[in-house]
């Protein structure tokens, strides 16, 4: 994991605290290798453009305000020492073609002191208070250090969804299909996890404990043979937007009830399996369920909802009432679906 951290070369204290703080990483990596942190820093638009092309970092530590632009859609961590005034500076530059006002909203923001997080707090939704071991005696280098990469760990915690590659959510797909079937077999397929690997399926397990899906994950996992020992549990918990509730099951609702919830409260991957559960139940008539599609306007609403069951759940023709529909409003429940639960 990559952390590139940026400051503008004249601001000392700065330069001061990035080298304290890598210096202390550096011990940590060795005694800890769990961390597998690497660490570089740019001071300068032409060495951070470099870098970021040639490390992809998976987060931007900002020191103070930005002395050049910043990409979009990074994971971004900031650290003002003191100049939280305004925007902090925070700039956005896609490309020299893409230049946009729109700011780059951080993951997190790090106060030094409680003074400082009382301040912060009034601008962004999450601060976390590390004290400064170069300014007060209450806190040492390696305290700060662990603290920092604590941080960190939650940062990549967060928006699970967009961590995965299209394998895992395939693989995810494949797993939720299998359990709500009870049968492997229905979904014809064997999740590509690389040799059941451990960062996927750690993302997996996490994904699952925000979506309330963790029993079908378990039980999609049992039926594909795949070890899912303790140690794919992840104990440190990402960041999630304020107020997130996990979704709740609608234990014996129809396919009626289950759209309507989606159409009030947005599509998450929990319902979708009740709605594939409800669609697969024996005593289903299908004509029936026309019907009052039909009758509750929900009919359109239903085709799209079919093609992210084909896609989220691997339901197939088979038991799908109707043809399923890609539209304008499947491409809207589908971002909705992807960016559920992201900060």
């Amino acid at each position: 994991m990559t952390i590139l951290h940026i400051y503008d070369e004249s601001n000392s204290m700065a330069a001061h605290y990035v080298a304290m703080l890598n210096a202390q990483f550096s011990l940590l990596n060795s005694q800890f290798s769990i961390f597998n942190f690497q660490f570089s820093v740019a001071t300068n638009a032409v060495t951070f453009k470099r870098m970021f092309d040639e490390q992809h970092p998976d987060i931007i530590h900002l020191h103070g305000k930005a002395p050049f632009a910043l990409p979009q859609n990074i994971r971004l961590v900031v650290t003002p020492h003191g100049e939280y005034s305004g925007s902090l500076g925070f700039a956005t530059l896609l490309s020299k073609e893409q230049l946009t006002t729109k700011s780059q909203q951080p993951f997190v923001v790090i106060a030094r002191s409680q003074m400082e997080h009382d301040a912060l707090i009034e601008q962004y939704p999450r601060v976390e208070t590390i004290l400064n071991p170069i300014i007060t005696r209450t806190t040492t280098p390696e305290v700060c250090a662990r603290q920092m990469l604590h941080v960190y760990q939650r940062v990549m915690c967060s928006n699970v969804l967009q961590l995965m590659d299209d394998n895992t959510r395939h693989s995810l797909a494949l797993i939720m299909g299998a359990a709500v079937a009870g049968d492997a077999r229905w979904v014809g397929q064997k999740p590509l996890l690389m040799g059941e690997d451990g960062k996927k399926l750690s993302l997996l397990y996490l994904y699952a404990e925000y979506e309330n899906l963790l029993p079908l994950l378990e039980e999609g996992l049992r039926l594909f043979s795949i070890d899912a020992n303790p140690s794919h549990r992840e104990s440190i918990k990402g960041y999630l937007p304020e107020g997130y509730k996990k979704p709740q099951p609608m234990e014996g609702s129809d396919v009626i009830s289950l759209l309507n919830d989606v159409k009030s409260n947005g599509p998450t991957l929990l319902r979708l399996t009740e709605i594939v559960r409800a669609l697969r139940a024996d005593n289903l008539d299908e004509q029936q369920l026309l019907q009052r599609l039909d009758d509750h306007n929900l009919r359109s609403f239903f085709a799209s909802i079919l093609q992210l069951l084909s896609e989220q759940v691997c339901l197939t023709e088979g038991f799908m009432p109707c043809s399923p529909a890609e539209n304008r409003e499947t491409q809207q429940l589908r971002q909705a679906l992807y960016s559920h639960g992201c900060i």
